[in-house]
């Protein structure tokens, strides 16, 4: 097997597994539960900016507020980020159709 099969034989894993992991958050995830929430702000203006309201404020949560049927991979990424932005240079490397979005995220780190 080449090296480029091997790669993307790593590849298909990692993002089943992070897309997974973004499908499996509540649509509401209290504050409490957000990492790094003193910058919640400028997360969720930066999502909105990209993905026209996908993220809703409430008092003490976020909403995943989704006008796709199904919501699109890259919506369940952002809203991942949006609540464990650390992860932000595994979701960039996903984010394929948002290329601006991807690198923002990336420079937000």
């Amino acid at each position: 097997m080449c090296d480029e099969d091997k790669s993307m034989k790593t590849k298909q894993p990692r993002r089943a597994e992070l897309i997974s992991e973004a499908r499996r958050l509540p649509n509401q995830v209290r504050w409490k539960d957000i990492s790094e929430f003193e910058s919640i702000d400028d997360r969720v203006a930066l999502v909105n900016a990209y993905f026209v309201n996908l993220i809703g404020m409430n008092n003490g949560s976020v909403e995943f507020c989704s006008d796709s049927i199904p919501p699109t991979d890259e919506e369940y990424l952002a809203f991942l980020w949006l609540v464990r932005p650390k992860l932000s240079s595994k979701i960039a490397k996903l984010i394929t159709h948002n290329k601006l979005f991807a690198q923002k995220i990336v420079e937000h780190d």
